[in-house]
């Protein structure tokens, strides 16, 4: 049996005005090829594809055709999108587990080895000429000719550095985007490249539900606002970004790892271990070898007896039992249940399967749910070339496969980051080397 090798969020499409069509892309037992399947289990689209990804709010989701392997998109009809371009290429994850699609109307895609972006309609409205490109958020993105970056508009304005002593902008996230100047210090612009919090902390996170996590001088993590003031001091060893259903963050303080809320509040959960970040209101966590997911008071919600299990999207996740994926509704007052209980299993159908779609909003591929699958074999040759042994610790191995992707151009420089703010890349000194 294959594994699954991606855990990324989607978006689906309301079909009117008070309904959403949930959606998740799943590859049925016996089969080679992805769909998308409802939150019945039934299958809505075909699985016709090497692979797909999640929907955006434009109503299209990335698709790669199995036989050119060409990049295309798609409608919840399975329809494909005539594109003025046929033969392009999209911005991957890590090992192509998520590909970005349309935010702000525009997609990036690759055009004989130089990035532009597409329309909804199938059109290229920025001309392919850039080196480097980055998802639009806030309809502003980064981008980069002969390693000079510029902030990019979705109108296809585009305005150079004005500040000659940031030497680095990220990607934009709920309209800021992090930037670190020439002494290693970060701080917050907007898109129009307005100051909102000055560089003065040895790290930032990306702020969700108010608030980021940030480091300082002494290399403690605590929580900023958006004014930059400390909503929770600084005294955690890591943080991961709040949950804005539960409120939560995870955090770790020496050997500990618990959880505060957006008053500093502590939660700890005494019968539990591996326990991950809080999404959409829940947290996994494992009590033996088997999983399940507790609430913001640390109490088990959904038992754990699981083999294995994705991250709450939507009110619905994907879970394993035995050799097979279903899926796991949160609470029986949902009406698309149809009567099935809180925790249990509405079908089992599938060999492999992603995370839950909405229209709610965009989400950035989840680091710890990347954790989740195999790492690519070839990659430990990093460990190699660094003239150490191969290492038993999953988590070491993963810095490394990263760092050694990100420093032979497979991987994008956002999703690197995005391990570090979750606290999953532990070799921060080689990491940073390679972001240099």
């Amino acid at each position: 049996m294959k594994t699954f090798l991606s855990a990324t969020l989607s978006i689906g499409l309301a079909t009117a005005a008070s309904a959403q069509t949930l959606l998740v892309q799943v590859k049925p037992v016996g089969s080679d090829l992805w769909g998308y399947a409802d939150n019945k289990g039934e299958m809505v689209v075909p699985p016709t594809y090497k692979s797909c990804f999640r929907f955006t709010e434009s109503g299209y989701a990335a698709v790669n055709d199995p036989a050119t392997k060409q990049g295309g998109f798609i409608n919840t009809k399975g329809e494909r999108l005539k594109t003025e371009v046929s033969d392009f290429e999209l911005i991957g994850g890590l090992f192509q587990t998520d590909v970005q699609g349309f935010a702000c109307g525009l997609a990036p895609v690759k055009v004989s080895e130089k990035w532009g972006f597409m329309n909804t309609e199938g059109k290229l409205t920025v001309p392919a000429k850039y080196d480097k490109v980055d998802a639009f958020d806030g309809c502003h993105t980064v981008v980069e000719i002969a390693k000079k970056k510029y902030i990019l508009s979705s109108d296809g304005k585009e305005s150079p550095l004005a500040d000659a002593n940031v030497v680095d902008v990220k990607s934009f996230v709920d309209g800021l985007a992090p930037f670190v100047t020439a002494d290693k210090k970060h701080g917050f612009m907007d898109g129009d490249q307005k100051v909102v919090i000055p560089a003065q902390f040895m790290g930032v996170g990306y702020f969700s539900d108010g608030l980021a996590w940030a480091k300082d001088a002494g290399k403690k993590v605590g929580f900023i606002d958006k004014s930059g003031k400390w909503v929770i001091e600084p005294k955690f060893d890591a943080a991961t970004d709040f949950d804005p259903v539960s409120g939560m963050a995870r955090v770790k303080s020496g050997d500990a790892t618990f959880y505060v809320d957006k008053a500093g509040k502590e939660m700890r959960v005494s019968d539990a271990t591996g326990m991950e970040a809080f999404r959409d209101g829940l947290a996994e966590g494992k009590r033996g070898d088997l999983i399940g997911f507790f609430d913001k008071t640390g109490t088990w919600v959904i038992e754990p007896k699981y083999q294995g299990a994705r991250k709450f999207k939507n009110g619905h996740c994907a879970v394993k039992q035995g050799e097979l994926w279903g899926i796991l509704g949160a609470g029986a007052e949902v009406r698309c249940y149809q009567g099935y209980g809180v925790g249990e299993v509405i079908r089992t159908l599938f060999e492999a399967q992603r995370d839950f779609n909405s229209e709610s909003r965009v989400l950035y591929p989840s680091a710890e749910a990347s954790l989740q699958r195999p790492l690519h074999p070839a990659l430990r040759i990093a460990r190699w070339r660094r003239n150490e042994p191969l290492p038993r610790d999953p988590f070491e191995e993963l810095d490394i496969t990263i760092a050694h992707a990100l420093h032979e151009g497979i991987v994008h420089r956002r999703y690197l980051l995005a391990f570090l703010a979750h606290e999953v890349v532990r070799d921060e000194p080689l990491a940073h080397e390679l972001l240099a």
